[in-house]
């Protein structure tokens, strides 16, 4: 057996959310000379994932690397064979001087958004400052545009929509001007429609744990589930 090296690095992303434990965080070392075609050098697989940055170390031959050839690494966090979150493009390591330890940030992947971000899921209101919905109808829920920014849903009785954006640092968010339409609706039940109302344009963070949305804010938390629209 060749004695083996190790290329360590660090993989995460800025997204406040808990992946699901069947994710898989799988790392490659590639020799990317090539313009059309790579060869993988090292490669290693991480599960259950765990909350970033997740430390990696990627066994390899030593003898395998050549200065006058171009390495990079490439990450992808996935579940069910999905892809959730890839490196945007590879980071060059080990020759030419580039560095022997590769730090990634991944962001999200094509159709990863609506299966584990915010946008593209149906949240239904379970709870106000820990206060778990009663006795309510209808009971609140958003849904999150990222395309164009902006979410609808209801308030509970009132069909309700407006702005919003991700700003910042990871699990900031930015709730514009709420509207709203003007039936008269009976307050039964807590939390009322203008109680939530006004939490949600308090809402000024977001986290997302599995199936769990957390909105926060100056006093307050809205815990909201994910269900079938």
């Amino acid at each position: 057996m060749p004695k083996m090296a190790e290329l360590q690095g660090s993989a995460q992303y800025r997204e406040r959310m808990a992946l699901p434990d069947d994710a898989i965080l799988d790392v490659y070392l590639q020799d990317v000379s090539q313009q059309d075609a790579t060869t993988v050098v090292g490669a290693q697989e991480i599960t259950p994932v765990g909350p970033p940055p997740v430390d990696f170390a990627i066994p390899y031959d030593p003898k395998r690397i050549d200065p006058d050839r171009r390495y990079a690494v490439r990450a992808t966090i996935s579940v069910a064979d999905q892809p959730l979150f890839a490196t945007p493009e590879s980071f060059p390591v080990l020759t030419q001087g580039s560095p022997d330890r590769a730090d990634l940030l991944l962001q999200r992947a094509d159709g990863g958004a609506a299966a584990t971000g915010l946008a593209g899921r149906s949240w239904w209101l379970g709870a106000l400052n820990g206060q778990e919905v009663t006795g309510t109808a209808n009971v609140p829920h958003l849904v999150f545009d990222d395309s164009e920014g902006r979410f609808h849903g209801s308030g509970g009785c009132n069909r309700i929509g407006g702005s919003y954006a991700l700003a910042g640092d990871a699990g900031e968010l930015d709730i514009g001007q709420i509207v709203s339409t003007k039936m008269a609706c009976p307050d039964e039940g807590r939390p009322t429609e203008q109680e939530f109302l006004d939490a949600l344009a308090r809402a000024n963070g977001y986290r997302i744990e599995g199936r769990e949305l957390h909105l926060t804010g100056d006093g307050v938390e809205l815990t909201f589930i994910e269900r079938t629209p």
